[in-house]
């Protein structure tokens, strides 16, 4: 088993990821996405659309780690099929500053976890809590314009 990494850019929050089982709804390779041990969050806080409520829940600094997830399956996203989610089992939480590498595609490949300063063995690994127990925040109507690929 590797110690590679998938880290995305998001501006959802920690509830958010849980209630919906994963991270989405990225443009990746999904081949590639499914090599990869761990997904890494982190936090976008400049992203055009967020809504009031994701923001508020959302309280990390803007390039924080802010979780770590073992990666399940990568699937197409119920949220827009052409792109896909990224499930996990299990999750810890993380608070590395400044961790998002400043590249312009919010999805970024790291072969060894370690160079992101994330110790697995200090980690505090949690199963994801049923689906009753997740509030959910509310996505913004205008979404799915934003995230659409401009043509």
């Amino acid at each position: 088993m590797t110690d590679s990494a998938l880290v995305v850019f998001t501006f959802r929050s920690k509830p958010t990821l849980l209630a919906e089982r994963g991270s989405q709804a990225w443009v990746l390779n999904p081949s590639h996405a499914r090599r990869c041990t761990y997904l890494v969050c982190t936090r976008n806080r400049h992203f055009a659309d967020i809504t009031p409520e994701e923001q508020a829940v959302a309280r990390e600094k803007h390039r924080t780690a802010f979780m770590i997830c073992k990666i399940s399956t990568v699937e197409p996203s119920p949220e827009l099929p052409a792109r896909y989610i990224v499930r996990f089992d299990e999750y810890a939480v993380l608070d590395i500053s400044n961790c998002w590498s400043r590249a312009r595609n919010p999805v970024w490949y790291v072969d060894d976890i370690a160079s992101l300063d994330i110790d697995l063995t200090k980690l505090d690994w949690l199963v994801l809590p049923d689906k009753s127990d997740v509030e959910v925040i509310e996505k913004d109507a205008n979404f799915e314009k934003f995230a659409t690929p401009l043509k």
